[in-house]
């Protein structure tokens, strides 16, 4: 586990990806402590505990819980990778778009498609069903 990217002294337990609409990604691994300094006041966090879920794309074991904006994902570290790399070809190059007005509607939007992108890689890697 790596340490705190803010007070380099305790184990990052909360990873934190913002996606702004033009597609930029800002990542920060943070402990409980930083975590809470860096958040808004108003934002209420809890991170989401992956312990006994499945990967909502492969069915294997999370690893990654992702929440936010009404919405909480899990995935294996495989999917978790994938679907990332998704979002970042997709929506990396936003420069001549003009930033949307509702950024969580875009953003639900944005996930909501890079899920479905994932979803049909998941689906051609088992093939046609038999029966």
């Amino acid at each position: 586990m790596s340490l705190c990217a803010s007070c380099r002294l305790r184990p990052a337990n909360h990873h934190i990806t913002n996606t702004f609409p033009d597609g930029h990604q800002e990542h920060l691994d943070l402990c409980e402590d930083c975590a809470r300094k860096h958040l808004p006041k108003n934002v209420q966090f809890q991170a989401p505990s992956f312990v006994g879920q499945i990967c909502q794309f492969c069915a294997k074991p999370a690893t990654i819980a992702s929440s936010g904006l009404g919405m909480t994902m899990f995935w294996c570290t495989d999917c978790g990778l994938e679907i990332g790399e998704i979002v970042q070809s997709r929506y990396s190059d936003l420069s001549g778009v003009a930033a949307p007005k509702d950024s969580d509607a875009w953003t639900k939007k944005m996930w909501h498609e890079a899920a479905i992108v994932m979803g049909e890689r998941i689906a051609k890697r088992k093939g046609p069903k038999l029966g």
